[in-house]
């Protein structure tokens, strides 16, 4: 859920800064993450998967306010381990997680958001 380091951002054209989807693939050449970027900064859609193919985590990230809406983590077998819910400044609204059986482990919900 964090902005990528420097070094790991893609460089734009022509000095530029980089707009689009980044793809990481894993050594098999799988997709193992997808971040989007406008103007060099993390900002859309953040996906990451398990090299078996299942979906590891999904959320959506603001250039300014970081984590925003719903951040949803999956243990490997596709089971939902985690929720967050943030609002639009990046506040923590709410955050559930359960174990890999399905019993919840955390259910906080935050009156002042933090």
């Amino acid at each position: 859920m964090s902005a990528s380091p420097a070094s790991m951002r893609p460089a734009g054209v022509d000095g530029e800064a980089y707009t689009g989807e980044a793809v990481e693939l894993g050594k098999n050449g799988q997709v193992i993450a997808l971040t989007t970027y406008e103007r060099g900064l993390e900002h859309g859609p953040s996906l990451e998967w398990y090299p078996n193919g299942q979906l590891m985590e999904e959320g959506r990230v603001d250039m300014v306010k970081g984590a925003v809406g719903v951040w949803k983590t999956w243990h490997k077998d596709g089971t939902l381990a985690a929720e967050r819910t943030f609002d639009d400044d990046g506040r923590m609204l709410a955050d559930r997680a359960w174990d890999a059986d399905g019993h919840v482990v955390k259910d906080k919900v935050y009156s002042n958001p933090l």
